[in-house]
């Protein structure tokens, strides 16, 4: 009896040993606004804005526009980050170009952002949420998707997300859902966020889409939330740590087959 009584003592001692390794290895910050941005106040022709806040152990960089993107104009401009490609230097990019996703990340048509995890850390993101508005005449994007540095921009991480109701002077709030393809990142990452899918029969040599706050507008810029990335950000587990579950495994399967 004492040796059964011993073995159940360590049999527990062991199980909840896993446990503290399993809870020392997990996430630090889950499911949290890890990084957000900004865009009250704004003149909307500003060539990057900082971040407004991100997570400990993750920097975020600057928001910027991609080389397409550079001849920007005053569209919806109060509390807004505009872009009209094509409609400063008249080489109908928008029009030209962006039918396709594909055709946006070859023309370098997209707002972008990098997140950095501290060393000895990963972040996963789950979604991206902001504010989208678009032309009333329809010359802005139809579907928005975003693709990342981590294969060098090539896979849609997301696509096909739906931008037609973001017409007008509000914007309409546009979330960008990762599921599993951003999850426990341990190295830089630049997310691309792409507009696309251009309505063909309208003879304009520019697209206007403007990225802002959720739900801002010319009166209310602050809106009813910040452009955030909702994510997490743990710890990587050590291969010790692994090494320590793995032997406290064995040793609770042994003490369990004695007692059998």
């Amino acid at each position: 009896m004492y040796a059964i009584a011993s073995m159940k003592t360590i049999f527990t001692a062991t199980i909840g040993s896993l446990f503290t390794l399993i809870l020392l290895a997990g996430t630090t910050a889950s499911g949290v606004v890890i990084a957000s941005y900004d865009f009250d106040g704004l003149s909307g022709d500003e060539v990057t804005l900082a971040a407004a806040s991100s997570e400990a152990n993750i920097s975020a960089s600057v928001l910027s526009r991609g080389a397409a993107y550079d001849g920007y104009a005053a569209a919806f401009t109060t509390n807004g980050f505009g872009t009209q490609p094509g409609a400063v230097d008249e080489n109908d990019a928008f029009r030209q170009l962006h039918y396709t996703i594909q055709d946006a990340a070859d023309n370098d048509g997209y707002y972008q952002l990098t997140l950095t995890p501290a060393e000895g850390y990963q972040l996963s993101v789950d979604t991206i949420v902001f504010g989208s508005r678009r032309a009333s005449n329809r010359t802005g994007p139809n579907l928005i998707g975003a693709r990342s540095s981590l294969d060098t921009y090539t896979a849609d991480l997301v696509s096909g997300v739906d931008a037609s109701g973001a017409g007008g002077n509000v914007s309409a709030v546009t979330t960008l859902d990762f599921g599993s393809s951003l999850q426990n990142v341990a190295t830089e990452v630049t997310i691309r966020i792409y507009g696309y899918d251009r309505n063909n029969g309208l003879d304009r040599g520019f697209g206007i889409w403007t990225i802002s706050n959720q739900n801002a507008s010319d009166v209310d810029g602050a809106g009813t939330g910040n452009f955030v990335i909702n994510g997490s950000i743990s710890p990587v587990p050590e291969p010790e740590t692994y090494a320590l579950i793995v032997s406290a495994l064995a040793f609770g399967l042994v003490v369990w087959r004695r007692r059998r």
